[in-house]
């Protein structure tokens, strides 16, 4: 039986009806080796380069706000910034890589700002005027950021790039007639130092303004420019 079997499976295969099956397990055959064959690497290739995905901490600071030199015209005020960065990868390669890196800025402190003072009348009656002036706190995120940066070494690269984003500060900035929202808007640039396999350093210079564009009656605003340091760690992420 399993000869006459057999003798009626080699002629089913010599036979042109099996053409089409045979032609079918070639290609299914090829679609399974195909994708392992590209995945595979020789021993002296490379390991696939793994997409950048990093979070970083950042302080910076700024003394006597840059007035009447750029945009901002108010002198004579101190910044002080804590913010939290997500940077990821959208383009690039081992040498030159374009980052999507929006912020959250926890921490925001301009000194010298006009306080309001409520005054008592004798017949009973307040009115209020400006105060001694006094830090004045605010939290921020910026939504709209990019940043560029090259790595001519394995351990250094040079950044750069620019973000857009709001600040809620507790009362009026940077004067009493504007307000506690304001528009912010920042570039600038630094060295990265990888001192570790996925941990650098980060010192950096940016140009940070402020303003409230035109939605109150007054909007003078509040230019710094800021020296940052920070850490960053690359978090795991997929392969290329």
């Amino acid at each position: 039986m399993y000869r006459v079997l057999w003798k009626q499976v080699v002629q089913f295969l010599r036979s042109r009806r099996s053409r089409p099956l045979l032609s079918a397990a070639v290609v299914l055959s090829l679609a399974g080796w195909l994708p392992r064959a590209a995945a595979a690497q020789s021993p002296g290739e490379p390991p696939a380069r793994r997409r950048a995905i990093d979070v970083g901490a950042f302080v910076g600071a700024a003394r006597h706000s840059l007035a009447g030199t750029h945009l901002g015209l108010i002198p004579d005020r101190n910044h002080v910034f804590a913010s939290l960065q997500l940077a990821i990868e959208i383009v690039g390669n081992r040498l030159l890589r374009v980052a999507y890196a929006p912020q959250l800025l926890p921490l925001v402190v301009v000194t010298n700002n006009p306080t309001d003072q409520t005054v008592r009348l004798a017949g009973g009656g307040t009115f209020i005027v400006e105060g001694p002036p006094s830090p004045v706190l605010g939290v921020g995120v910026a939504p709209i950021s990019v940043e560029a940066q090259l790595c001519p070494q394995r351990r250094i690269c040079v950044y750069g790039g620019g973000a857009a984003g709001a600040v809620w500060f507790g009362r009026a900035v940077p004067v009493r007639d504007a307000r506690a929202f304001n528009y912010t808007f920042e570039f600038g640039g630094g060295l990265r130092w990888k001192y570790a396999s996925v941990h650098s350093l980060v010192v950096g210079y940016k140009f940070h303004h402020l303003s409230n564009a035109y939605t109150a009656r007054e909007n003078p605003g509040l230019d710094a420019a800021v020296l940052v340091v920070g850490y960053t760690r690359e978090l795991g992420s997929h392969r290329r």
